[in-house]
């Protein structure tokens, strides 16, 4: 009786050692509020020689009751996991910026797996202009996974680049 009890808290024990190494694994990189801190904090997370610093472990996390505004499309050639942070307030806001030139593009285009989690990601860019699609798959094999996440003013959630080539919608 008492070797099926050490047993059991010894597999126990096992479990949340493994969870906890598992977890220890990712890399995260808190991301502040802003203008273009998103694509910046994701276009500089590289080595002097421009190598990407560990994506398949890292995970940008967005403030809870923050705003972002995207300064461009987020490309990505690596596994890509933008998440909310855990806690309460409102999910983190992802918005559409428009360039000097008046123009705006989709928010994401991953050419490489793409994880969203916990967002709220509207499709209207800062000047009202409603554009096509939100998400912009450009990879044959990419896998897409959008878990707990609002998405507005989209006409297509995603689409591949064997689609239409309209950016907007009047």
């Amino acid at each position: 009786m008492n070797l099926n009890k050490f047993l059991q808290f010894s597999f126990i024990i096992l479990l949340l050692g493994a969870t906890s190494i598992v977890f220890s694994q990712s890399r995260i990189i808190n991301v502040p509020s802003g203008v273009g801190t998103l694509n910046e904090a994701i276009d500089g997370d590289t080595t002097a020689t421009g190598e990407r610093v560990d994506p398949d472990n890292t995970v940008y996390v967005l403030e809870r009751d923050g705003f972002y505004l995207l300064t461009g499309t987020i490309e990505n050639r690596f596994p890509l996991r933008i998440w909310a942070a855990e806690g309460s307030g409102k999910r983190p806001i992802l918005q559409p910026g428009v360039s000097e030139g008046g123009e705006s593009s989709s928010p994401f285009r991953p050419l490489d797996n793409f994880h969203i989690k916990g967002l709220y990601v509207t499709n209207m860019d800062e000047l009202g202009q409603i554009l096509l699609r939100t998400i912009r798959v450009s990879a044959d094999n990419a896998k897409i996974i959008v878990d707990d996440c609002h998405v507005d003013y989209t006409c297509l959630l995603y689409t591949s680049d064997a689609a239409d080539e309209e950016d907007s919608v009047d």
